[in-house]
């Protein structure tokens, strides 16, 4: 008997790379993706939603939701962060 593929949610910022590691987990039996995030990385977070979208209709999965994520990095974050601390 089969295993149960594992659901996996991909937290991405679909340039090339992550393209074409999406289209292979849609195409793996290992795996069953419930979701894509998608983050600010090697292009802005609202291109990175939109190209996430536009693999999964080219793929046919128009059923797996996209949610968008941070438009800031970590490190951004915790500049802001600290410079807010600082002047208090």
């Amino acid at each position: 008997m089969a295993a149960e593929p594992r659901k996996i949610i991909i937290d991405t910022d679909p340039g090339i790379d992550d393209a074409m590691a999406i289209f292979l987990a849609l195409r793996s039996p290992e795996v069953e993706i419930i979701g894509l995030t998608t983050i600010y990385g090697n292009v802005y977070t609202t291109l990175a939603t939109r190209n996430a979208l536009h693999l999964l209709e080219v793929a046919e999965r128009t059923d797996i939701p996209v949610a968008e994520g941070s438009h800031f990095t970590i490190t951004v974050c915790v500049r802001l962060s600290f410079l807010q601390n600082l002047y208090l």
